[in-house]
């Protein structure tokens, strides 16, 4: 059963090109994640962004625990002279792709 809060990320590629945003406003998934990551609060998050609810967060949240609950990370190296084993030394994850844990 899917959970009803992950309705609330939307993916639609007109909008941030296709990231995943909460209910197709222009808050990346990404965005709110490096909020909290920096140290924001939800209560500080909220009141510098008047549109989210908090629902909204906790949607996030579980939207990127359902990213990282996959089986293996398969490196998509192009070479494999270049390639770099797991875990990859100061690299961002934002261009790597990953399922979407809404299908």
């Amino acid at each position: 059963m899917e959970n009803p809060q992950l309705l609330r990320i939307t993916i639609d590629p007109n909008i941030c090109h296709g990231k995943p945003c909460i209910r197709g406003l222009r808050y990346p998934v990404e965005f709110i994640l490096e909020l909290l990551s920096s140290g924001m609060s939800t209560e500080e998050i909220l009141s510098d962004y008047d549109d989210l609810e908090r629902d909204d967060i906790l949607a996030v949240l579980l939207f990127a625990t359902r990213l990282t609950q996959v089986k293996s990370i398969i490196n998509i190296s192009r070479n494999e002279e270049t390639a770099v084993p797991f875990p990859y030394p100061k690299q961002s994850c934002r261009d790597t792709a990953m399922p979407s844990p809404l299908s």
